[in-house]
């Protein structure tokens, strides 16, 4: 009796560590898999054409300069793909980006396919120093005026005191390309 206890006891700790061997195989299994899987994934991923990545990119981005920026920092080769594609930088807005970033924006675009937004709010602005960086933005026109296909113009009462000086600045715009113009203005500028 004793010696049948005994050997009931060793198979039950068997079996207890079995059942451990059994979930800790099970967990390396699923993690072997999710790997496999990845790396099949990658590599079916990598054996796309740059072609069709564009494509891929000029649709998911569809206008989105900050998505266009987020490729950049995916991978070396998405960082070459999206410079490359002067579609996903033509689309650029004053609201969100510096005259920096527009110019760095417009260096991309090759072709004559540029859009540019230049607004502003109203509370974004309280007094004439603040007016500087929007009226840095009007002066960025003229260098890619030559290649706008689109441009909106936001004529905010702030801007008034300065009109004069981005008509003057507009004064010798080539427009070749243009097929669109847009100017908004709010009630207060009397337009």
């Amino acid at each position: 009796l004793v010696e049948l206890r005994d050997a009931l006891r060793t198979v039950k700790e068997v079996e207890v560590m079995l059942r451990e061997m059994f979930t800790t195989a099970s967990v390396a299994a699923t993690q072997l898999h999710d790997q496999f899987t990845d790396l099949v994934n990658k590599t079916k991923f990598s054996t796309l054409p740059n072609e069709v990545l564009a494509i891929i990119f000029e649709m998911a981005c569809d206008g989105d300069v900050d998505a266009s920026c987020r490729l950049l920092l995916v991978s070396q080769r998405f960082n070459q793909i999206a410079l490359g594609l002067p579609s996903l930088w033509s689309t650029i807005s004053s609201r969100h980006s510096s005259v920096e970033r527009v110019k760095l924006f417009a260096s991309r675009v090759t072709t004559p396919t540029m859009s540019l937004n230049i607004e502003l709010l109203q509370d974004d602005f309280r007094d004439n120093e603040s007016a500087t960086p929007i009226l840095r933005m009007y002066k960025v026109v003229p260098s890619v005026s030559t290649r706008l296909q689109k441009l909106s113009l936001g004529l905010k009462e702030i801007i008034l005191p300065h009109l004069s000086q981005i008509v003057h600045s507009f004064s010798s715009l080539s427009l070749p390309y243009l097929f669109e113009l847009e100017l908004e203005s709010d009630k207060r500028t009397g337009f």
